[in-house]
């Protein structure tokens, strides 16, 4: 039987440091294992050099079989306008406020729509070259979705796939978004979710696509990635609990303050289980981190990593004695699963889950209360104020008392799930 050709089209891939860029890479690793023929189309070298401090590598394209073909490195001045220059922290400043906000999504529109013209020419000249049978298409940012509907286009026989990471909107879409996404959704052949929540926002909203069209294809984990973890690094022998948070907080829309509540009142009750925990942070938020814990009177027990190498992050969460996981469940957004969760999995070590908003039973507190992960604390279930359950966690972890049961991961893994999306191609 001959091999699939599949290209995946993906604005996130290595070396972009990011959580983002995991999922198409272990996809292309894995379904190359499986014995399709994978090209990866993505951004020219040098933007995603520049918006990467740290050079990671989630795997060996060249080992593995996959090919990477770049965008035209004429585009770069609309990547640079359209999603670059959107993400340097002294641009937010400028550019944060109400009153830009319109003006700043409308103009990122008019530089994508530039790139993508410009991209064309990859799509064109790789369907040339290759008969594909399936493309794969990774969604967010829109002009990865575009391209794959032009390949659609131009090669009817192409099946298109379009991997969501997220919706296009929340509950409550505007008109061209809710347009956008529908138009995603009807046009692809086959539509993938990275979590059930967002396949059923999908079906509630639009009644005339078809259930079975889509598909849920969690975010994973790579037990490859065991490797990476430094072996030269044993766990800190201080004797306390390292309580360890990597990633992003989105200035404080991933809330740290139930957890603060409970040292900061441990502090004023001169409680001596405070002097057991020390908090580890590694992420690009250590300003906002560090003020956070200064406000609480907490400054002492925070230990910054800043920005870590993919390998550092990944040893310092296998190091750790507890695994924190910020996530959120609101009205207006709903089955966020966060690809850290599934990174965590690989330390094999407790999670404590903080999920803010108002809505109880979140897909991620089933998942960990489901296979014995650790604990999951929902505001829409406590309330904001009641924090004695995270507490009570706490108390149990000092006392040795936590432990990992019924640990289910293998539908977790990333080869696992590469085969459920090509037995799908």
């Amino acid at each position: 039987m001959p091999k699939k050709k599949v290209l995946i089209i993906t604005e996130r891939f290595q070396p972009i440091n990011r959580i983002s860029s995991v999922r198409a890479c272990k996809l292309a690793k894995y379904l190359a294992r499986c014995g399709s023929e994978v090209t990866v189309l993505c951004p020219p070298v040098p933007y995603m050099e520049q918006n990467n401090q740290l050079n990671a590598r989630y795997f060996d394209p060249e080992k593995e079989g996959v090919r990477i073909v770049h965008f035209p490195e004429e585009i770069l001045p609309y990547y640079y306008n359209a999603i670059g220059l959107y993400e340097m922290p002294e641009v937010k400043k400028i550019v944060s406020s109400d009153g830009f906000s319109y003006f700043r999504r409308m103009m990122a529109f008019l530089y994508m729509h530039k790139q993508v013209r410009l991209c064309k020419k990859s799509v064109r000249r790789l369907l040339a070259e290759e008969t594909y049978d399936d493309v794969v298409v990774s969604y967010a940012p829109h002009s990865a979705v575009w391209l794959g509907l032009y390949a659609k286009k131009i090669s009817p026989r192409l099946k298109l796939v379009v991997d969501f990471r997220d919706p296009v909107s929340g509950t409550k879409p505007g008109r061209y978004k809710a347009h956008l996404e529908h138009k995603y959704l009807k046009n692809a052949d086959a539509v993938t979710t990275v979590s059930q929540g967002v396949k059923d926002l999908f079906c509630s909203r639009y009644p005339d696509i078809p259930p079975e069209k889509i598909h849920v294809i969690t975010n994973g984990y790579d037990p490859d990635d065991a490797a990476v973890v430094s072996s030269a690094s044993a766990p800190p022998d201080d004797g306390r609990i390292h309580l360890v948070y990597t990633g992003a907080v989105y200035n404080g829309k991933r809330r740290l303050e139930p957890l603060l509540e409970v040292f900061s009142q441990w502090k004023r009750e001169k409680n001596p289980l405070l002097s057991q925990f020390v908090f580890d942070y590694a992420g690009g938020e250590s300003d906002y981190v560090n003020r956070l814990f200064s406000q609480y009177g907490l400054s002492d027990m925070l230990v910054d990593h800043a920005y870590l190498s993919r390998p550092e992050t990944l040893t310092l969460q296998r190091n750790a004695g507890l695994l924190l996981l910020l996530s959120w469940n609101t009205p207006a957004s709903q089955g966020i699963l966060t690809g850290k969760f599934y990174e965590y999995l690989l330390a094999e070590k407790p999670i404590l889950a903080l999920v803010s908003g108002s809505v109880p039973n979140s897909e991620l507190k089933g998942l960990i209360d489901k296979n014995g992960l650790g604990f999951a604390w929902e505001e829409g279930a406590q309330g904001e104020q009641a924090v004695s359950p995270i507490a009570a966690f706490l108390t149990d972890a000092a006392a040795g008392r936590i432990r990992l049961s019924g640990r289910q991961t293998q539908p977790f893994q990333y080869p696992y799930l590469a085969q459920k999306m090509q037995e799908l191609l």
